[in-house]
């Protein structure tokens, strides 16, 4: 084991490549930084910031190239690798033919991670996971790994796989309808935008230009036809991690917002799957809800490339018109449009594949790295047979003992 300081070696020439790189690096960890999309770097101070945060990515990989080119290195493992000096750490060896392990915590498993072999986390591709489980039949062990994650996400989550037609909300889903102000016999469409700054929005626009365009225009849709109601529910963690807040932007369209519209804050308790009984259509843009929508039968469109897109059960549109024109048909005739068996069947599946199986167990806590270390899992332990039962596949693929594609790491049993 050598412990190396990279600000000691020398550094490589840079190149326009390099350089494009390390602004867009700079870019998103000023988006990261503000939790705000909405930054205007061609002023100071933010011109500086950014600028400050270009010089370090390129520092870091001028340094790492020039480290790669002077020693036989077979991999590099890598937290995150999309941010920061990791993504600049990523950038270098890829650009050198070195294999990169990257890892990151699972956003859906507590505790546990996700590996990738020479992808960012946040491409999350799971393109060979996905062609070596076809013919993705939904079996009786996949039903249950994908039920019990459901199930756990919220008491009253859907998990019988029925497409929903036309709905009938029951007298509790007429309440809730009642209880935000709105005409429990209109139909429904629940809104849910992603965090604005968050990285499993970027670059995957289609038709918008961000998620802000993608709810004002889809709030001016709606507010011209006060026959359908729209509930937009703002992403629980807006409140605490984010300084640019979805609400604020629709009241300073609308400071009386259109009687068919409800805004339900991010500090509200109500539980987006008990709006969800009451939903006709559901409306998102890359969020995981998407796939839990599609998963309990409810219709769900997406104007943006979600994470689990393009594997045959997501509804995907590619022009305002397509976005649109599915929104009016599914309030028009809701039993022509639902889901198919088929679609219900493919999302839990994939749901099985990426919720269930993709996240890894590891030694050591991300928040409490070094007393879990010391406390939890010290490297005796680790090294014992307990642990190599536990984590021996883990430290195989960081040490280059299993062979892997690219993409992200589905099942290592």
């Amino acid at each position: 084991l050598r412990l190396i300081d990279l600000r000691k070696i020398d550094l490589a020439p840079s190149s326009p490549d390099f350089e494009a790189a390390a602004d867009r690096l700079a870019y998103i960890d000023l988006r990261n930084q503000y939790r705000d999309t909405s930054i205007d770097v061609s002023v100071e101070p933010n011109k500086s910031h950014k600028r400050n945060r270009l010089l370090k990515n390129l520092d870091a990989m001028r340094r790492m190239t020039s480290y790669l080119a002077d020693h036989p290195v077979d991999r590099l493992v890598l937290f995150n690798g999309g941010v920061m000096e990791y993504g600049a750490a990523f950038h270098a060896a890829r650009a050198a033919d070195v294999t990169v392990v990257e890892w990151e915590q699972s956003a859906h498993r507590r505790g546990d991670f996700v590996l990738a072999i020479n992808r960012c986390h946040g491409d999350l591709d799971m393109t060979r996971i996905w062609a070596d489980a076809a013919p993705h039949q939904l079996t009786e062990d996949r039903r249950q790994r994908a039920a019990a994650w459901l199930s756990g996400k919220d008491a009253v989550a859907d998990t019988s796989r029925q497409p929903r037609g036309v709905l009938t909300p029951d007298a509790s889903a007429r309440d809730l309808v009642s209880e935000l102000g709105l005409d429990p016999d209109k139909s429904v469409a629940a809104l849910f935008p992603n965090l604005t700054w968050d990285t499993s929005a970027l670059d995957r626009e289609v038709i918008f230009d961000s998620v802000q365009d993608w709810v004002l225009q889809t709030a001016g849709y709606f507010a011209d036809r006060p026959e359908w109601q729209l509930v937009v529910r703002i992403h629980p963690a807006e409140q605490v991690r984010s300084e640019e807040y979805i609400g604020e932007i629709l009241k300073d369209r609308w400071p009386d917002l259109p009687e068919n519209i409800r805004i339900v804050e991010s500090r509200d308790p109500l539980s987006s799957y008990r709006l969800l009984d009451a939903t006709q259509l559901g409306l998102y843009y890359t969020g995981t809800l998407g796939l839990e929508m599609t998963m309990m039968g409810i219709q769900a469109v997406t104007p943006a490339r979600p994470l689990y897109g393009g594997y045959g059960f997501t509804r995907e549109a590619s022009t305002p018109e397509e976005y649109f024109g599915m929104i009016r048909d599914a309030f028009a005739d809701p039993d022509a449009t639902a889901l198919t068996p088929r679609e219900i069947d493919l999302a839990w599946v994939f749901a099985d594949l990426y919720m269930t199986q993709t996240p890894k167990p590891f030694p050591w806590s991300y928040q409490r790295f070094w007393a879990s270390i010391l406390e939890e899992w010290p490297m005796p332990r680790v090294l014992s047979a307990e642990g190599m039962a536990e984590f021996g596949r883990i430290f195989a693929v960081f040490a280059g003992e299993i062979d892997l594609p690219d993409g992200i790491v589905g099942d290592l049993s």
